[in-house]
């Protein structure tokens, strides 16, 4: 009975039930990491032209949650700060309690994994990952900045990125939109304002080099 309750929270990765005396079982539970966020639209069964958004939360391997309790007291809703997951129209993708075998979702679970080890994620954490137009990821940073990513080429696409963040830190410039997704250049637009830019470390640079050098 314990195990078919536990069974159906999608926040619970695996868990352990240990019988400690007749009346008492004691219960490790381990609980999924999320790693993004993105609303669905739910249709109201019997108003087809009615729905409501609903809340879904990825883990790094694309296992869709359910956000509950347990979820909550795992994760507190006020630590969660997830970049959301834009441009994923149909429902169908994002089954709740199963892993979503979608590759461009899987793409983009594996770009927010790569800007986490990046130079960039503790100065400008994610906002948005967008998956609107086809073979493209298009993210965004809490400070205002979208780069566009060919979605095969992620780990090039940040490499250059940092590259040219590197020189916009020379000339005290901040890069606004950057478009990654090209081979042959790097159409870039900056910021305006001077002064506003991300300070770039010796450590920084190791770490550029680990997501495949410039």
């Amino acid at each position: 009975m314990y195990r078919r309750r536990l069974d159906k929270l999608s926040g619970i990765e695996n868990y352990k039930l240990k019988r400690v005396i007749p009346d008492t079982l004691k219960v490790e539970i381990h609980g999924r990491t999320p790693l993004v966020r993105c609303l669905v639209w739910e249709t109201d069964p019997e108003k087809l032209t009615e729905g409501v958004l609903t809340e879904r939360y990825l883990d790094g391997s694309g296992f869709v949650i359910v956000p509950d309790e347990v979820f909550f007291s795992v994760s507190p809703l006020e630590e969660i700060k997830l970049p959301i997951l834009t441009g994923v129209s149909d429902k169908n993708i994002l089954v709740p309690n199963r892993c979503c075998e979608s590759k461009r979702v899987l793409n983009a679970l594996k770009f927010v994994r790569l800007y986490r080890h990046s130079p960039f994620y503790e100065k400008d954490p994610l906002v948005e990952v967008n998956l609107g137009e086809p073979s493209i990821i298009i993210a965004r940073t809490e400070k205002g900045v979208e780069a566009v990513f060919d979605e095969y080429r992620l780990e090039q696409g940040l490499a250059r990125w940092y590259s040219i963040a590197s020189y916009g830190n020379e000339i005290e410039r901040r890069v606004k939109t950057i478009d990654l997704s090209v081979t042959n250049n790097v159409p870039v637009v900056w910021f305006p304002e001077d002064g506003d830019y991300i300070i770039i470390r010796r450590s920084d640079k190791n770490k550029a080099r680990s997501m495949g050098g410039y």
